[in-house]
């Protein structure tokens, strides 16, 4: 892969690493709720620094705005994808960076053989990176 294709896959895969954040976010909290045991029962909530709903409120602000974040970030994503000149791109890319497929079943859903299918991935890789790639350096 050179340096502009290594270039626009990173790009590309930050939808990737912040699903992982979300994900180990939501994971936190769960621990959280489960951990501190927290109590809905009492009529007046009463918060101090080692209150677990502060931690638990936290959590859930960070997860809301990653989400906003992914979701944003995705659909500026999929318009570049869908502003590629060549037209057999878009779905490798697509099925590859939006919908986190793995090339070898690309391959098989599209019929490619395999050495084509990782051929236009990278060429798919290289449009991109022209038509965009001064956006994200």
């Amino acid at each position: 892969m050179t340096d502009k294709q290594y270039s626009a896959y990173e790009y590309l895969s930050r939808l990737w690493r912040i699903e992982q954040e979300i994900r180990d976010k939501e994971d936190e909290l769960r621990s959280a709720c489960l951990a501190s045991g927290i109590r809905y029962d009492k009529l007046n909530v009463q918060t101090s620094p080692s209150d677990p709903m502060d931690k638990v409120s936290d959590l859930i602000s960070d997860i809301q705005t990653e989400k906003e974040e992914y979701l944003q970030l995705q659909h500026t994503m999929i318009n570049q994808i869908h502003g590629l000149e060549d037209h057999v791109y878009e779905p490798i890319l697509v099925d590859r960076f939006i919908h986190n497929r793995p090339v070898k079943q690309i391959c098989i859903r599209h019929n490619y053989p395999k050495s084509t299918g990782y051929r236009l991935f990278l060429e798919a890789l290289d449009a991109f990176s022209d038509k965009y790639g001064t956006k994200w350096e």
